[in-house]
């Protein structure tokens, strides 16, 4: 799962720079850094999954627009073509996967979100967007599947502390 990550992460940079989408190569670039820190955590005690405290997930919403409305002024003088839809789906991806780097299972919440903002970004978007639209619809269904198994595994640790208890 994770090498898969980092693999489509390098096929997006590649795509992103054949189709003069630098933003969107940067942030692809941004994603296997972050792939890179997922997969050698692995050869580390893997943490468990943990939900975010109320006031942390207050704090990153906030977060979220506020660098929201930064980004989306950087992109309108950038002249980019949807830099409202650009702003928010590039911030949400990148909190996104600090979170899920740091294995909250709000980051998949946070990663459906994004998914679903992006088909419809890749919808509006002409010409290659089909197959972004595509990837985007299996990473939706992969956000709604790995929430379930990061559910249970959150509930199962749980469990099995309140055993040892």
């Amino acid at each position: 799962n994770r090498i898969f990550y980092i693999l489509q992460m390098i096929f997006l940079v590649i795509f992103s720079y054949f189709a003069k989408m630098y933003w969107d190569m940067g942030l692809d670039l941004l994603y296997i850094w972050f792939g890179i820190i997922w997969y050698i955590s692995r050869w580390k005690k893997e943490s468990r999954i943990e939900k975010l405290s109320n006031k942390n997930l207050l704090l990153t919403i906030w977060l979220w627009m506020i660098a929201t409305f930064v980004v989306y002024f950087i992109l309108k003088a950038s002249n980019d073509v949807l830099p409202v839809m650009d702003s928010i789906t590039t911030v949400i991806s990148i909190i996104a996967t600090v979170l899920m780097v740091r294995r909250k299972l709000e980051s998949r919440v946070f990663w459906l979100i994004s998914d679903i903002l992006y088909c419809i970004q890749y919808l509006i978007l002409p010409d290659m967007a089909l197959y972004l639209f595509i990837l985007n619809l299996i990473w939706t269904a992969l956000a709604i599947a790995t929430y379930i198994q990061w559910y249970k595994e959150m509930k199962q640790y749980d469990w099995n502390v309140a055993l040892t208890i």
